[in-house]
């Protein structure tokens, strides 16, 4: 072989170089890969209790790494959850924050596996938006929603800002218990072109979303609550609210053979 000419020289040194460069990136992302699975790691052994050093000498890293990492997650945390907390006291974005606090549950009682909450949450969100949208003024005033939000973001819990919206969330539940053809109409002009369909599949999860919300507020027992209804076991499906109290709950009884029924709710009790 005779002696390489300048333009091959220089393109075996670009095709080497290019190669080195490809691998140092591919050992970039595997080292970022893995920094970051041995970052979920410490923060579950820190949340499990294992001390810092421990943690430290177990994943391999620095004290201040642990540190850290566990600071940054700690304030990743408060963030989401102010966001989340002030999502739910906003008038215009609480529908939406409700359908996402709620995910979808499987529930078993007997013979019976029920799911709750199935319907998808732009669905749901659209129903609660359209059902607010619908009835009066009930929300708080900007100073109680701010109060509501600080009292939520201290407890950790937004059972704060539930309160302070239970008039409103309330009425929604209240026109959704109305028959189909009531709140179909009631909320229609309050629905996006898209949404009119989506009422029909959102409409059930929208219930039971409220009843979630309403029972931790009103001290009921909500969907996916496991019940003696009548001496029989059950699961509860939805329930049937009087202002701020429940007259009844519809029940799947733990028999599959048998439909849902309704049982007042002073025959129903949680399953000791």
């Amino acid at each position: 072989m005779g002696e390489l000419t300048r333009e091959q020289r220089q393109a075996r040194a670009a095709a080497l170089l290019t190669g080195e460069a490809e691998r140092r990136t591919r050992a970039q992302a595997e080292l970022a890969a893995a920094t970051e699975q041995v970052r979920v790691a410490v923060l579950a052994a820190r949340a499990a209790g294992i001390t810092v050093r421990r943690t430290a000498e177990l994943g391999g890293v620095s004290i201040d790494t642990v540190n850290r990492w566990t600071a940054e997650a700690a304030e990743q945390r408060a963030r989401e959850q102010l966001l989340n907390v002030q999502m739910a006291a906003d008038p215009a974005r609480r529908g939406h924050a409700l359908a996402l606090r709620v995910t979808e549950t499987r529930v078993r009682a007997g013979q019976r596996e029920v799911s709750l909450f199935t319907a998808r949450p732009g669905e749901v969100a659209a129903v609660l938006r359209a059902a607010y949208k619908g009835g009066p003024t009930l929300w708080p005033t900007e100073h109680e929603r701010a109060e509501a939000v600080a009292a939520a973001v201290e407890a950790g819990d937004p059972h704060p800002v539930d309160v302070a919206f239970g008039y409103l969330d309330l009425f929604a539940r209240l026109v959704l218990h109305e028959p189909v053809e009531a709140w179909q109409q009631a909320l229609r002009p309050h629905l996006p072109p898209w949404g009119r369909g989506a009422a029909l599949r959102g409409a059930e999860g929208a219930r039971q979303v409220l009843d979630t919300v309403l029972a931790a507020v009103h001290g009921a027992l909500a969907p996916g609550t496991v019940v003696l209804a009548e001496g029989e076991l059950a699961i509860v499906a939805e329930a049937r609210w009087t202002d701020t109290t429940v007259e009844a709950y519809a029940v799947m009884p733990a028999d599959v053979r048998r439909e849902a029924r309704t049982v007042p709710a002073d025959q129903v009790a949680t399953a000791g």
